[in-house]
């Protein structure tokens, strides 16, 4: 069984030569700039070649490159006084909405930079977790294991990258850098790592002794999906019959019949419909197949009344995976969109005959009590999904560590300078008065 898996798209960006701003701060304070021209050829070629990765395929830029970049962003920010540099030429910097390409901001503010660097370093991280995941089907069983564990690891680094992003970067002036829009991308990649773990679970479960622990596996999955779902306040708002389905994009901050305020709060950035119906159907999907293995952990603990109740609440979640749905979730044009449908028109054959089968059973073999679907107890979920931290990636740690010493490393900050001279004043006074 293989997971659909979504990718956020990248932001692009117009040409920047960082050259000329940083060249005459350096030449103002130092009166030369000839021990960086070196360090800043390197880092504006770095910066042409983010713009050419994220305007070109979409799979082409790598996720070293974006890492790189921030950490020298983070050098620039450290060394270099922006606000002085601006107030000779203001440096712009030009990003378009990474869901409304036609849509362009420009902003002055390395925060900017910084944060536009961040979602393009998460969307990039996405598509190398899905394009592993993709591999790891391809190659032999050892082989196949690790890359399963790098894809997992990747779509959980990108997690981490949103969540760094949410936290630091609290204003984005474009939609897509909107704090519910980025918390929601990280909970998309903790939704899709839940997901590719559950699926393992099932597909290497062929005796069928791990059904306690894949149902709570798929509960939580189901949990992260419907609260992806729950991000664009559709229920709230009564817009699922309205745009799910359709061919136009889906704005959630459009004048809508029955919109409220309260949508300001859920995500802004103009989301393709066909995303929005797939987390409905994987959160219908999810915990259908939760209450389908709790049903046959009852039926081998010979509790079969309780199991039908458990597979017949399976069936109605199925039931609400509509055809409408269906059709929206194919548009997707996520990795292994097929094998989504054809797992889904598995499962539904396989639910209808299981409970048929084992209704039959109980009515003429076991009598057991049938419980009400109202007081069935739902599956607990379990996590198996979890952030890394933008600073715990070790690609990040040994490129940190690299462009420390390497990059502008004779570059100090007015600051520190001033700092220093405070401190050689106060030192040589104090040697004045004891001498005195």
């Amino acid at each position: 069984m293989k997971a659909l898996i979504l990718t956020a798209p990248y932001k692009t960006t117009e040409e920047l030569n960082w050259a000329k701003p940083l060249n005459s701060y350096l030449l103002s304070v130092y009166g030369t700039t000839t021990d960086f021209q070196e360090d800043l050829a390197k880092f504006t070629d770095l910066r042409k070649s983010i713009q050419d990765a994220t305007s070109g395929s979409e799979n082409a830029a790598n996720v070293e490159t974006f890492l790189n970049y921030y950490s020298k962003l983070e050098l620039v920010d450290l060394r270099v006084p922006m606000a002085i540099v601006n107030k000779r030429k203001p440096v712009k910097f030009t990003w378009t909405d990474a869901f409304s390409p036609s849509a362009e901001h420009t902003q002055s503010a390395l925060a900017f930079e910084k944060a536009s660097i961040l979602f393009n370093l998460g969307a990039a991280l996405m598509k190398e977790a899905a394009h592993t995941y993709s591999e790891s089907f391809k190659s032999g069983a050892e082989n196949g294991d690790s890359l399963f564990k790098d894809a997992i690891q990747q779509m959980q680094q990108a997690a981490g990258v949103f969540l760094y992003l949410s936290e630091s970067f609290i204003h984005g002036p474009s939609p897509d850098l909107s704090p519910p829009t980025v918390k929601f991308l990280m909970n998309l990649c903790l939704a899709q790592s839940q997901e590719m773990f559950a699926l393992k679970v099932i597909d290497g479960d062929l005796e069928q002794k791990k059904n306690s622990l894949i149902s709570k596996l798929c509960a939580s999955a189901a949990k992260y999906y419907e609260d992806c779902y729950k991000e664009f306040g559709i229920e709230e708002a009564g817009l699922e019959d309205e745009f799910l389905g359709e061919d136009s994009d889906f704005d959630p901050n459009e004048s809508r019949p029955g919109s409220s305020n309260a949508l300001t709060s859920k995500v802004s950035a103009r989301m393709n419909p066909s995303w929005v119906a797939t987390f409905r159907v994987k959160h219908l999907y999810y915990e259908s197949l939760a209450y389908y293995f709790q049903g046959l952990q009852l039926e081998a603990g010979k509790k079969f009344g309780e199991s039908i109740a458990c597979l017949s609440k399976s069936s109605e979640f199925f039931g609400q995976i509509s055809t409408m749905l269906l059709k929206s979730v194919a548009k997707s044009r996520g990795f292994h969109v097929y094998d989504l449908l054809d797992n889904l028109e598995y499962q539904k054959d396989a639910l209808k005959i299981k409970l048929a089968d084992l209704t039959k059973d109980n009515d003429l073999i076991y009598h057991d009590i049938i419980p009400s679907l109202v007081t069935l107890a739902a599956p607990k979920p379990m996590n198996s999904a979890k952030t890394i931290l933008l600073n715990k990636i070790p690609a990040f740690i040994a490129i940190n560590e690299n462009n420390y010493n390497n990059f502008l490393h004779n570059v100090v900050p007015v600051s520190i300078h001033e700092l220093l001279s405070y401190y050689s004043e106060e030192k040589s006074q104090l040697l004045r008065n004891e001498i005195d």
